[in-house]
């Protein structure tokens, strides 16, 4: 005699058959994605129950943000990231190292660009290529980088300049200036009140601001042009008029170099400093300077100034 199941094994047949049917509804059974990044990342990550299933290493690296990847059976290099993908308590269906591969280095690299004006360098495969002089004309080899490869083109310098080569290489540069007598290096002037003290002309003349050197080969000449009125009018401060006056100061390198006292007031007035009267030295670094101040400080003698001072090639 055959012996019926009970109706409790019918029960818990259907009972089981229904959690599977249920469970696999509720994505028990999905996929489970676990990254184990060496450096930085994410880690032990799930995707929504309704995520894809992926089926190569580009895909699921991709899903972090990785460029590149490759399958592997255990371990990553430094700085891969190791990620796992599979049932939950299952052998990983794929294990991937997953990574962004590095900016690859030039291959040609130019320390200045396209500019003649600078000494460059261009460094392709091991050589360095240094700009360089023409051998004929104003002119520069310029070495520049095009699609990553060293390439060269001849640059003419600009209207003024010559083409210097130096141990460093070769540019163009604004040619020196070739002075000749007469010419004139500065010009300068002013004019104030002043009823005491002493007051700075031509404060701080640095020659070497207007190309000029101290290698002997040319002497210099000044030109200062002044004169004076009482700011009123005839004076009506204590004292006689004509005791009353401005002194006149010139200063070069070496100090004191020349004075003058003008007890009245007077027209413009020229005097010319050159080096038949004058040494006029410079060490080309003490600026040259003059000064101008009253001579006795009389009370209320307000005395109005002006000047102006050239500095010229006297010979060279």
């Amino acid at each position: 005699m055959v012996k019926q199941k009970s109706d409790w094994t019918w029960f818990i047949m259907l009972l089981l058959v229904g959690v599977v049917i249920w469970g696999g509804k509720s994505g028990w059974f999905k996929f489970t994605v676990n990254i184990d990044n060496n450096q930085t990342g994410p880690t032990n990550l799930q995707p929504a129950s309704s995520g894809p299933e992926y089926t190569n290493c580009a895909q699921l690296c991709s899903l972090y943000d990785y460029s590149d990847s490759y399958a592997t059976s255990s371990t990553c290099k430094p700085g891969e990231a190791l990620t796992k993908y599979g049932y939950p308590n299952q052998p990983s269906l794929l294990t991937c190292c997953c990574y962004n591969e590095a900016p690859a280095t030039p291959d040609c690299i130019d320390s200045d660009g396209d500019d003649r004006d600078t000494v460059g360098h261009v460094t392709y495969a091991g050589e360095t290529y240094t700009d360089k002089c023409l051998e004929v004309g104003q002119a520069v080899t310029e070495y520049i980088c095009v699609n990553n490869r060293v390439t060269s083109k001849n640059w003419m310098c600009d209207y003024g300049e010559i083409c210097m080569q130096t141990r460093s290489g070769g540019h163009c540069i604004p040619a020196p200036h070739v002075w000749h007598p007469g010419d004139v290096v500065f010009v300068g002037g002013g004019a104030g009140d002043i009823t005491g003290g002493t007051l700075p002309i031509g404060a701080n003349l640095n020659l070497a601001d207007y190309g000029i050197t101290t290698d002997g080969t040319c002497r210099l000449g000044v030109k200062l042009t002044i004169d004076w009125v009482y700011a009123t009018g005839t004076p009506t401060c204590t004292g006689v008029q004509g005791m009353e006056g401005l002194k006149w100061d010139f200063y070069d390198s070496s100090g004191l170099e020349w004075t003058q006292i003008d007890t009245m007031p007077h027209p413009p007035v020229t005097y010319d400093l050159h080096p038949e009267t004058h040494i006029l030295q410079w060490d080309g670094v003490t600026p040259w300077r003059g000064t101008v101040s009253k001579t006795l400080g009389l009370p209320a003698c307000n005395i109005h100034y002006n000047y102006q001072i050239e500095v010229y090639i006297y010979d060279c």
